[in-house]
């Protein structure tokens, strides 16, 4: 999706798999890894900068061994303002 001038984010919890993503995404200046726990940082950084015209596609992959966040970011996903396909699910 940078590839076609699209935002996109990617949470990492683990420092090495941040470097990482920061290395690979470094030649899209639209793409943006971020170091930290995936709720923080989708309350802090991420959905505060969706708004309501925009199309949101959001990818969660949340297990870290026993922290799954998976109720944590859906109730903020879906507390945001954008419109998302599965509202209605």
């Amino acid at each position: 999706m940078a590839q076609y001038d699209k935002p996109v984010h990617t949470v990492e919890i683990y420092e090495p798999s941040y470097l990482h993503a920061q290395q690979h995404l470094q030649s899209l200046p639209n793409a943006k890894a971020f170091l930290g726990g995936s709720t923080e940082v989708l309350k802090n950084n991420i959905l505060p900068a969706v708004t309501k015209d925009a199309l949101a596609f959001v990818y969660l992959d949340p297990h870290w061994r026993a922290h799954l966040p998976l109720r944590e970011e859906l109730a903020l996903v879906f507390a945001s303002p954008a419109p998302c396909c599965c509202h209605d699910w």
